[in-house]
């Protein structure tokens, strides 16, 4: 089933998910899951398995409800970390997952000054009926991040709602706890394949087509969605997916100062078609959209190791 993409009242704008809240409102009691989910990574996915499996047992909907944007880009503003996943592809993600709904909650600061008191009981029991709340053990919310596990097992008892705070999760060859800020810094190394693992798939890059095939090289450039985590400058080894259909094996080019300089808007990479002709079709002109799964370093190339990284390692 397709999950509904929904939003608070409290939030003022979503993509794709305007208009639905009152659906949502009319569901019943549920199981809520929250969390940034940046990545939807090996450990996040565990953390909606767990809720949803409450759900089935106790006859539920299950919902998660996650930010538009990371808190720590606003709580943070002049050194956010990098995103590995945008909006639209997390959503993307989370709806794969057989969760029922999807709330989008903006984050700005109001939403940071907002009282884990207040977040829980106009939030998870007011809008959306909680009646579980199944969180990581070290997620933390509210202002002062005063909201934790133990805060919502007190809260519960109050309100009506049971807790469940479900442990990190490791990897089973290396044992290190999974989790985005892991990941980041495996990505900013050019370790894709360990990222991968972590991921439970490629880490992958979206944006537009907005360069012409180049007659000599064969590159075509492509305009990078906003503070993506990005390797460091070099050539690797990717699946190229154009049009969620047309699937390429080739290279994807990340030029020297493509994320060192965090103040630009805009991060081209550049793609290496064996046949550029694909791009005449239609489908496939500037502004098309296009997904860059990778892999790893291309073989003889070398990364450009010492450049900026993706953030500091939080």
């Amino acid at each position: 089933m397709q999950a509904r993409k929904v939003t608070s009242k409290q939030m003022a704008t979503s993509l794709e998910s305007r208009g639905n809240a009152a659906a949502l409102e009319r569901a019943g009691s549920t199981v809520v899951t929250v969390g940034t989910y940046d990545g939807v990574h090996l450990g996040h996915r565990r953390l909606i398995e767990v809720a949803c499996d409450e759900a089935t047992r106790r006859g539920l909907r299950v919902v998660v409800v996650t930010f538009d944007r990371l808190p720590t880009s606003v709580l943070r503003p002049k050194d956010p970390p990098r995103l590995l996943t945008g909006l639209d592809h997390k959503l993307e993600l989370l709806g794969s997952t057989g969760v029922d709904d999807i709330v989008v909650l903006r984050f700005d600061l109001e939403r940071a000054a907002e009282s884990a008191e207040d977040f829980v009981s106009s939030v998870l029991v007011g809008e959306l009926k909680a009646q579980v709340v199944v969180i990581g053990e070290n997620f933390r919310f509210g202002h002062k991040h005063r909201g934790d596990v133990a805060f919502l097992e007190r809260a519960g008892k109050r309100l009506g709602f049971a807790t469940i705070g479900v442990g990190l999760v490791t990897d089973e060859e290396t044992h290190e706890v999974i989790s985005a800020t892991r990941i980041r810094s495996l990505v900013e190394a050019a370790s894709l394949e360990q990222a991968a693992q972590l991921l439970g798939r490629p880490h992958e890059l979206r944006g537009s087509i907005e360069e012409s095939a180049d007659d000599v090289t064969g590159e075509v450039g492509v305009l990078l969605d906003a503070d993506l985590c990005l390797p460091p400058a070099g050539t690797y080894d990717a699946t190229v997916v154009l049009a969620k259909q047309c699937v390429i094996e080739t290279t994807v080019r990340v030029p020297v100062g493509a994320k060192a300089d965090r103040s630009r808007e805009e991060t081209f990479v550049a793609v290496d078609l064996a046949d550029p002709k694909i791009f005449l079709s239609k489908e496939h002109t500037s502004g098309a959209r296009i997904a860059l799964q990778l892999h790893s370093v291309a073989r003889g190339h070398a990364p450009h190791l010492a450049t900026t990284p993706c953030d500091d390692a939080r």
